[in-house]
């Protein structure tokens, strides 16, 4: 084997780039990935529906975990075999929250069938005994994280859309406080933080009856952020539609979006 010492480029090419982005409902973490060209979204929550966006399945979400592994494994196909839009250059989950959710439930299908004398529930309900803990919740991110590696191979970057919670947890003197945080919990939640480059917080302040949009990419006690490289500045204010119209709020998320496609090549 040939070895080769000579230093990478360092080149911050768009289509490697994994985000994870969090933020309050509607507060528009999903419109600043649809006024993209290249975006395609795989619709599990069912959100979409005012956004005119590439997105599969085309008329309704992703009913379970078996129909979204189907479709992520024919993108990968058409990638392997060429037949991939080479204008496609970015994939959204959304959410985050509902990929879980389905996950679960196949998790909960494949132990009752190895068990079928348990009868499970839900997936809180799955304990075997033993001091090794529930099966159940490494079976989940095992089945997520086969899903977001399937997504790896498409060659685009990869986009997750996460709902934001404010938890309570300690810091390093012990102490409780307030951290704006992914939703779920547990090792899976640490999961999707940990399989991002780029985990950015959109915060809103309403300052005297105008929401501001603030974009967080470098992580703090009580807020969690970061980006890798600083690719992204932190404290990013992103631009408000000049009117509440149709146009206006597209031309505001097309500024968005092409100041954040920006930071990359």
């Amino acid at each position: 084997m040939e070895m080769n010492f000579e230093k990478t480029s360092g080149k911050k090419l768009w289509r490697k780039q994994t985000f994870c982005v969090l933020g309050a409902p509607k507060i528009g973490k999903s419109e600043l990935f649809a006024v993209g060209e290249g975006s395609a979204f795989l619709d599990i929550e069912g959100g979409l529906s005012h956004l005119s966006v590439v997105k599969f399945p085309k008329e309704r979400p992703f009913l379970d975990y078996d129909e979204l592994e189907a479709t992520i494994d024919s993108l990968v196909a058409l990638k392997q075999s060429g037949k991939l839009p080479t204008g496609i250059d970015t994939f959204v989950v959304d959410t985050a929250t509902r990929l879980t959710q389905l996950a679960s439930d196949k998790a909960l299908q494949i132990l009752n069938r190895k068990h079928p004398n348990k009868n499970w529930e839900t997936i809180e309900e799955v304990s075997l005994g033993g001091d090794k803990g529930s099966p159940g919740w490494q079976l989940r991110s095992n089945l997520v994280d086969a899903l977001l590696g399937k997504l790896k191979q498409l060659d685009c970057a990869i986009v997750i859309i996460a709902h934001m919670e404010h938890k309570k947890v300690k810091n390093d003197m012990g102490i409780d406080i307030d951290k704006q945080t992914i939703d779920i919990g547990g090792q899976l939640g640490k999961a999707y933080l940990r399989y991002s480059d780029h985990i950015l917080n959109i915060i809103g302040k309403n300052d005297g009856g105008i929401i501001t949009r603030t974009v967080r990419a470098l992580p703090t006690a009580t807020i969690e952020a970061g980006s890798r490289g600083m690719c992204i500045p932190d404290q990013w204010v992103l631009q408000n539609p000049t009117a509440r119209t149709p146009e206006a709020l597209k031309a505001a998320a097309q500024a968005n979006y092409g100041k954040l496609r920006g930071f990359f090549e």
